[in-house]
């Protein structure tokens, strides 16, 4: 796993590379209930309704699964789709939702994550990471439980 990688658009919150493929997580703890419909969050605030809200940024957060991909495909030749991931530390019934982006409840993440169709040999997992890490000058923050530790 990645962590906190600098983008040409914003920072990047974390790089997930398995057999599953590359994700994009992107955190959020929003306060009050999230729903999904399609690709965008509706956060309802209990206390107050009036501050309920919509969170449109998916887009941004594809722009950024892209400059992985292209950093990616830059440094290595592998031609890998890396999936955006808004991960929901809060309350989100739906657990999982999206269409174009998944919105995953934090503490569903890891069993999905384990659940996604092999993308990657087991055995190229590290190499993948490494190319990601490579497309970063000065490199990325290497987490405990990446396929390079």
């Amino acid at each position: 796993m990645l962590h906190d990688l600098p983008g040409d658009r914003g920072n990047l919150d974390h790089v997930v590379v398995g057999p599953g493929g590359v994700f994009l997580l992107d955190s959020k703890r929003w306060m009050g209930s999230t729903t999904v419909n399609g690709d965008i969050a509706t956060v309802r605030r209990v206390e107050d309704p009036d501050l309920s809200y919509r969170f449109g940024g998916v887009g941004h957060l594809k722009g950024l699964a892209f400059d992985v991909h292209d950093r990616l495909r830059t440094e290595s030749g592998l031609n890998r789709w890396v999936a955006p991931v808004i991960v929901i530390w809060g309350a989100f019934p739906q657990r999982v939702a999206g269409e174009t982006c998944k919105f995953v409840h934090g503490e569903e993440l890891a069993n999905w994550l384990e659940q996604q169709p092999n993308q990657i040999d087991a055995s190229r997992v590290g190499q993948v990471a490494l190319a990601i890490d490579r497309g970063w000058i000065g490199g990325a923050k290497i987490g405990q439980g990446s396929a390079r530790s």
